[in-house]
């Protein structure tokens, strides 16, 4: 089964970091070097991306197995989200978007990445299988 999106948005993006983290966390990774292509806490995760110089930076969550080709994957573990409210934002971003989760607690995370050497797409997938028996649905 195709992957099913229940959120995109495009973000400029200022310090070419995307940050998918729990609406209650107030902690952030460090990122060290600046280097890194991806830093994580339990519950906050940065992605590194293409700047704002560059264009926006398209994220999309989705439920399901990735099937974009040329997807790259750069983190495959778990975060835990006190609240049940997913945010999608620039690390600086005032205007942040957040998605309703169907429960809280850990959840199963694989960010997905495209674009080389500074992503211009990040996709956040969960698992059908966890979202279904969270009591998500699939219906648009």
């Amino acid at each position: 089964m195709a992957s099913r999106i229940i959120y995109v948005d495009d973000i400029l993006n200022e310090f070419g970091l995307v940050s998918t983290r729990d609406f209650e966390t107030e902690d952030q990774p460090d990122v060290e070097s600046g280097e890194e292509e991806l830093v994580a806490l339990p519950g906050n995760v940065f992605v590194a991306t293409r700047s704002d110089t560059e264009g926006e930076v398209r994220v999309e969550v989705r439920i399901g197995e990735c099937d974009v080709p040329d997807a790259r994957i750069v983190f495959d573990g778990s975060m835990v989200f006190q609240s049940p409210f997913m945010c999608i934002t620039g690390v600086v971003d005032p205007d942040e978007e957040s998605l309703l989760l169907p429960r809280t607690g850990e959840w199963k995370v694989r960010v997905y990445v495209h674009g080389y050497p500074h992503p211009s797409r990040v996709m956040v997938h969960l698992e059908l299988s966890e979202w279904l028996a969270s009591g998500g649905t699939l219906e648009e």
